[in-house]
């Protein structure tokens, strides 16, 4: 059957987006009858101090093997409605008393390392009481796992059950190899399979086996094992430019897996322990001293062997990349971020006053530059470096998005990656309010496409006076940006001009049957090649390569059949099939296309295959989530089907109680398994249905889960903060990042300086005025909702000074305080300075074992981090570091991170000017 072409792809220019994810693992633990994990089950309401009351209570805890249970932090809770939670931790007779408690119905539960334990309810009663809980029916399961690679102390590893999915978690001591099921982590009675996991958890890692283990109530049992045949040991000699030995750094890793890494010693030599737990190839990085990759390769290994690679980086060439990032007319644009990516990886770059940028040590090959720029559209450019030492120009230009006007609407557009986007085949509705009895006109324009512009008139509606619409045509073959017009003419002859960006994507093409039937669940993979003649190679999933509007590869159709992608300049081909479906006229189950030069644009194809007449059997579809659910965090929905007739193929569609996830459908199987990630707005518990559609050996099916939807955390929002003059005001505005809920605010200075609110929607505008040189504090606090958790409060500090600051003004300074166990803190975003400026960072936190415990390192704006004071007394710690900025900070974002997690901690980011000169730039302050 033959398929048509007709039209044109066009070359797809736009804003490389550079993604990260940060899988994290939280995960359900294990139940029981007397001990089941209660994970879901968590407060409603903000997080309060238990009122006044008669009775006293001391909880007991006990483990497994009859032993006081130490140092376990608990919460206490009125049972009916969680109108307030009283917080405690055992001491080392397993005892923790908690006074003035009102009487009535509460009940506990206990922080274990993956989630929480269900410590049982009970009435109290005015007076003192004991509560006891032990943990019968329960066992203590602990090892030691030697062979293992070479790990890095900051990367998490933890060891799980494991039946299908990781179930209790505990931390991996990365040093001796060693875990414990112990104390409150006990394992109910049963049989487990351990599984070693990295801080991605499942995310295409895959299973690393321990052991096998039988937990025995009461008893205490070892599961001691050997991955060494699971480790390969690489070793070799590093031979620099200069005919020396190399000074560097080098990493390796296969797939998924956090990569092992050292430095190379002074005569040249390294050796790396890696694991090797699947077939992919194992990656090799060499880096300089500033942490540039250099050189690169990809190496065949197995586990339990050793590999000698030896590198000789004398006959490496280099070239450098420069340019300019203008505007549409022609203006320079400072402060553009510059992607420029090579064959080895990417590098990032800030246009400098002028627009310009440079960079300098680039691999010779291709090479491509994206720009990014907040309210802009990027652009990119590509060019190739032959020769060593040669200058490879590569200017970009931007244009500025115009966003939908306030009183504009076009229903059928969504917004993606920033823009606001229309599917070429959709005739979107287009609503504008204008003045009663006037009259409105429309216009789209493709400015890559000369001479092609859509217009007419819009109406106004007879039931609505001064509302006008206008049903707007499907782009067609048109794609890419456009720019939407209106214009607004007033009876008494006055005009208004409004426009704003929107983006057509172009569908590309429908797989079909012989009768022009569309096929659902078909498989369309994008090949692109650098010639005609190939070799074609799959797009990686998520490349550049692809607009923004799709970068999925492979792209499984829906009931219409369609595909689409927006692609740049090359040479593509298309890879077709479908379960149940074969080419026709012959026995081949994938068709391949014809070899299109793109550009010119190609849509309209009809890719048809022919459907196989067999049996079907019945398939298992199974649920799974992972990590912990939260509100306003992703979860990763995991649906693997199982059957008879081996391996399953096809596609997904989840829905969540009953109503599609509009980005969650046709999902593909990959090895029986689809997984579709999505970002819960409300707390409780939540159906979760799969539906498979089938392929050419299974019929269809459909499996369901019961998702337990946790309260979600909030961070504050800090707008831009610098000195406050005496008698002098200073606006700033603060907000709740995740939530969107109304947070509140009070000076603890009043002598220092006022404070005044205002509401705008969600954000709290404060006006501070400066009444006396000394330090103006502000406490912000967010009490949370029935979905929301308490907000960590946030003190901000400015100081107020004199007209003419001296020298080590502190510019802003804002404090954190973490009522919850973390390892990461993660501070304010920063944006603060001329170049001249001090950042400290002073971290404050209590554990029960001070001796074990310490900042591990500070991160943070490309700045190098220097620890300056250790000081502390008790259980509590006092860390400072600070770093000097040689250039203004945007963005810049702190994280503190400590030897292991602690109860409470508080983290202080401060900018002062230590090198400010009469009538210099000024510091912008700080932002979030």
């Amino acid at each position: 059957m033959p398929y048509a072409v007709r039209a044109r792809v066009r070359p797809w220019t736009a804003v490389l987006a550079i993604l990260a994810v940060l899988l994290t693992l939280t995960l359900t633990a294990a139940g029981a009858a007397n001990a089941a994990r209660a994970q879901g089950d968590r407060p409603t309401a903000a997080r309060t101090g238990a009122p006044p009351g008669p009775a006293t209570v001391t909880y007991e805890l006990t483990g497994a093997l009859g032993q006081p249970l130490s140092g376990v932090r608990f919460i206490v809770y009125e049972a009916d409605n969680w109108s307030w939670t009283q917080e405690a931790t055992t001491d080392a007779a397993g005892r923790a008393t908690l006074t003035d408690i009102p009487e009535g119905p509460v009940r506990a539960q206990a922080l274990t390392s993956a989630g929480y334990l269900d410590l049982g309810a009970t009435t109290l009663v005015p007076g003192p009481q004991t509560v006891t809980f032990g943990m019968p029916g329960h066992g203590e399961v602990s090892g030691q796992i030697s062979g293992l690679p070479d790990l890095r102390a900051e990367d998490y590893w933890s060891v799980c059950t494991y039946d299908s999915g990781y179930g209790h978690c505990i931390p991996l001591d990365t040093v001796a190899g060693t875990f414990a099921f112990t104390g409150i982590d006990a394992l109910p009675a049963g049989d487990y399979d351990l599984a070693l996991v990295p801080w991605q958890g499942e995310g295409g890692v895959g299973v690393i086996p321990v052991a096998h283990v039988t937990a025995v109530a009461g008893a205490a049992r070892t599961a001691d094992s050997d991955l060494g045949h699971l480790v390969a040991t690489i070793r070799g000699t590093v031979t620099g430019l200069d005919g020396a030995p190399f000074v560097g750094t080098i990493e390796s890793f296969q797939g998924n897996l956090p990569f092992s890494r050292t430095t190379i010693g002074a005569d040249g030599r390294y050796e790396l322990r890696v694991f090797i737990v699947g077939d992919d190839l194992t990656s090799i990085l060499i880096r300089d001293r500033d942490d540039n990759i250099i050189d690169s390769a990809e190496l065949e290994l197995a586990g339990g062997t050793t590999t000698i690679h030896d590198v000789d980086l004398r006959g490496l060439m280099r070239a450098s990349v420069r340019g300019t990032v203008i505007d549409d007319a022609g203006n320079a644009l400072p402060g553009a971020s510059v992607w420029v990516c090579h064959r080895f990886d990417c590098r990032t770059v800030v246009t400098a006053a002028d627009g310009s940028y440079a960079l300098d040590s680039i691999p010779l090959g291709p090479v491509r530059s994206n720009a990014t720029l907040d309210g802009y559209i990027g652009s990119e450019a590509a060019g190739s470096a032959q020769t060593d030492g040669e200058i490879v120009t590569l200017d970009l230009r931007m244009t500025r998005i115009a966003a939908l006007p306030p009183t504009v609407t076009l229903a059928g557009s969504y917004v993606s990656g920033g823009e606001l986007v229309v599917p070429r085949a959709y005739r979107p509705l287009l609503s504008m309010r204008a003045c009663r009895g006037g009259s409105v006109t429309w216009s789209i324009d493709f400015p890559s496409i000369p001479g092609v512009e859509f217009s007419g008139p819009m109406l106004e509606d007879a039931g609505e006076p001064g509302l006008f619409t206008a049903t707007l045509p499907a782009a067609g073959s048109y794609s890419g940006l456009a720019e939407i017009s209106l214009v607004a003419t007033c009876p008494d002859g006055s005009t208004t001009t409004q426009h704003f960006h929107a983006r057509y994507i172009d569908p590309s093409g429908t797989v079909v049957d012989p009768d022009g039937e569309p096929i659902a669940g078909a498989t369309v993979v994008l090949q692109r090649s650098d010639s005609a003649d190939g070799p074609f190679v799959n797009v990686p999933n998520g490349s550049d390569i692809m607009s923004p509007s799709n970068r999925v590869n492979p792209w499984t159709t829906n009931e219409s059949g369609a595909f689409r992608w927006d692609v740049i300049a090359g040479y593509y081909r298309l890879q077709v099939s479908a379960p149940g479906y074969h080419v026709p006229g012959s026995d081949e189950a994938t068709l391949t296309t014809q070899t299109w030069d793109i550009p010119p644009e190609v849509v309209g194809l009809e890719l048809v295959l022919e459907r196989d007449d067999v049996s079907l059997s019945e398939p298992t579809v199974t649920l799974s989530s992972g990590p912990k659910a939260s509100v306003g965090q992703p979860v990763t929905l995991r649906a693997a089907v199982t059957g008879a007739a081996g391996r399953p193929t096809g596609t997904i569609d989840f829905a969540l109680n009953g109503l599609p996830l509009d980005h969650c459908q046709d999902v593909a199987l990959a090895d029986g398994v689809a997984t579709c990630t999505t970002t819960p707005t409300q707390a409780g518990s939540v159906t979760v249905a799969a539906s498979y559609g089938g392929d050419s050996s299974y019929a269809a099916g459909t499996g369901t889960l019961s998702l337990a939807v946790a309260k979600g955390r909030q961070s504050v929002v800090v707008g831009s903060l610098a000195e406050v003059a005496v008698s002098a005001n200073r606006t700033v505005t603060v907000s709740m990042k995740n939530s969107g809920l109304l947070p509140s605010a009070n000076t603890t200075t009043p002598r220092v300086c006022s404070l005044s609110t205002a509401v705008t929607g969600s954000d709290l505008s404060l006006t501070m005025r400066g009444l006396a040189i000394g330090m103006c504090s502000i406490t912000v606090r967010q009490s949370g909702n029935a979905d929301w958790h308490a907000a960590d409060v946030t003190t901000v500090t400015t100081q107020v000074v004199q007209k003419a600051p001296a020298i080590g003004a502190l510019e802003g300074r804002i404090e954190q305080k973490f009522a919850r166990g973390l390892r990461t803190l993660t501070g304010v975003a920063l944006t603060a300075g001329d170049g001249r400026d001090t950042v400290s960072v002073t971290v404050r936190t209590t554990d029960k074992d001070r001796a074990r415990q310490r900042v591990t390192g500070v991160t943070g704006g490309g700045l190098t981090w220097k620890r300056v004071a250790t000081s502390g007394s008790g259980g509590t710690i006092r860390e400072q570091w600070v770093a000097r900025s040689i250039r203004p900070v945007a963005g810049l974002v702190v994280k503190a991170t400590l030897l292991r997690s602690a109860p409470a901690s508080v983290l202080t980011v401060a900018v002062t000017d230590t090198a400010r000169g009469s009538g210099g730039a000024r510091a912008t302050g700080l932002t979030r």
